[in-house]
């Protein structure tokens, strides 16, 4: 097991596997999983935050219409088995795609990153409009 912290606290156990998965998205670009986090929300809800990176996302020529089907394939046949794996749930998923490891909460002006959020439910990723 990998121990990650972010913002100095324990947040999250990763298994190596996680990390090494191979990963094929629709856009067919490489991907691979910085991190992930499973915290607490609001009214008991379990918000799962996956971050990828994506790094020919800094290739000017690629745009978020270029990876826009990435994310809800990611939630539905990454995330979702993942936490299954895990023996964890959420209600929410956030998914992040940079062209770079980048620190969590960390301003990173020169990065290309993506955000988009799906609610879980019965087995299925909803996406929701941020």
């Amino acid at each position: 097991m990998q121990f990650v912290a972010l913002g100095g606290a324990l947040a999250s156990v990763i298994a190596a596997g996680d990390l090494e998965e191979t990963l094929v998205v629709p856009s067919g670009l490489g991907i691979y999983l910085q991190e992930l986090d499973v915290k607490q929300g609001a009214e008991g809800t379990a918000v799962a935050r996956f971050r990828y990176v994506m790094p020919e996302l800094a290739n000017p020529a690629i745009e978020f219409e270029d990876v826009e089907r990435d994310f809800a394939h990611l939630c539905q046949t990454h995330i979702l088995p993942t936490l299954e794996r895990r023996g964890q749930t959420a209600q929410t998923a956030i998914v992040s795609i940079a062209d770079r490891e980048i620190a969590f909460g960390v301003a990173t002006p020169a990065a290309t990153q993506y955000f988009e959020g799906f609610t879980v439910e019965d087995g299925t990723c909803i996406w929701e409009a941020f």
